[in-house]
């Protein structure tokens, strides 16, 4: 396997995106958000590695995101500083392990529900409308330039928070959030985590790293209540 997988790109930090590396490579490095153009500061991160050539594909790996972060919220012209900036690393070895969630997780919600109903369809809307989003210009409920791209744990966060106001004892989908929060990035076991480091600018700390698509709609048609976001035919190619 390649040890490190870096994407000095635009929104690649997705699921499906690190799904495709899982038997590639051991650690993968991605920007949740569109990268400023100039990029990753490629001396600052090399002369590190020169100064530690012994460092492994992790610590590399957060090099890279501190360095990326600190180079854009430093206050200097080198390069500009920039609003909108996260960088992530992944361990590619537990992908497996998140999909499996993953794939719990949403297919209990895009079950009938214990009611015969679309129970928690109100519930994702609202986690969907208020958890951060990827986009390079959301308000509020629209996506201007159409990249639903929504972050893993803080939707999950608001979805929690929703079902636990409308079905209290639904404990099922309540413990189903809490699960997939910590095989993402679990506070008290960091190294262990899939996510085993992430920075973000000062002004998004709900932006936590890593994000999954997620449009509104499948078609091009216009809302009264929201711009639509289509599904992109491209991501039925993933293996993810």
């Amino acid at each position: 396997k390649i040890d490190l997988w870096g994407f000095d790109a635009c929104m690649m930090a997705q699921v499906a995106v690190m799904y495709e590396l899982k038997d590639f490579a051991k650690v993968g490095v991605g920007s949740g958000y569109n990268e400023p153009g100039e990029g990753w500061p490629y001396e600052k991160i090399m002369s590190n590695l020169h100064r530690e050539p012994e460092m492994d594909e992790r610590d590399l790996a957060r090099t890279i995101v501190h360095e990326y972060i600190y180079s854009y919220n430093d206050r200097k012209d080198d390069p500009e500083d920039y609003p909108m900036v996260t960088q992530a690393a992944f361990d590619l070895t537990k992908m497996d392990e998140l999909a499996s969630i993953l794939d719990e997780f949403s297919e209990e919600l895009a079950s009938r529900g214990p009611l015969g109903s679309l129970d928690y369809l109100l519930q994702i809307y609202q986690a969907r409308k208020n958890c951060n989003s990827y986009d390079m210009a959301n308000v509020f409920i629209y996506d201007l330039t159409g990249y639903p791209l929504y972050d893993v744990i803080d939707f999950t966060k608001y979805l929690e928070q929703y079902i636990l106001s409308a079905f209290p004892k639904n404990s099922l989908i309540l413990d189903l959030c809490e699960k997939v929060r910590k095989t993402v990035y679990d506070e008290n076991n960091p190294d262990e985590s899939f996510m085993f480091y992430s920075e973000a600018d000062q002004w998004h700390p709900d932006a936590n790293g890593l994000s999954m698509y997620f449009p509104n709609k499948e078609e091009d048609a216009l809302s009264l209540t929201q711009l639509p976001t289509n599904y992109l035919l491209s991501y039925e190619e993933t293996s993810y």
